[in-house]
């Protein structure tokens, strides 16, 4: 049985990324002993961003964005990582961050 954890991220700007600045993701949901992503997961096929070894970051011009992330480990059919939605537009870089925590 797997697990996928539900982070909700917001972007920053450059001058932001450029101070060391940048918003916390935020936990919002834990799902444990999932068989698979169904219901968890959006309907169409999720965009991955990288394993779990590391966090995407995303750096954009004009206004924050929230984007929703999911830690994904042992579902059946998906290969371990972390996923969104959608992949990014190119508007938005995406900067992926060493990854201490843990997905239990």
């Amino acid at each position: 049985m797997g697990a996928i954890d539900v982070w909700e991220v917001e972007s920053s700007n450059e001058f932001e990324a450029a101070r060391g600045r940048s918003p916390q993701a935020r936990l919002t949901a834990r799902h444990r002993d999932v068989a698979n992503s169904v219901g968890i997961l959006p309907e169409t096929t999720p965009y991955r961003f990288c394993d779990l070894t590391w966090f995407p970051r995303f750096i954009g011009d004009g206004e924050h964005r929230r984007v929703t992330l999911y830690q994904v480990r042992g579902v059946e059919g998906m290969t371990d990582g972390v996923y969104g939605a959608a992949a990014p537009d190119a508007t938005v870089k995406v900067i992926l961050q060493r990854w201490f925590g843990e997905v239990v």
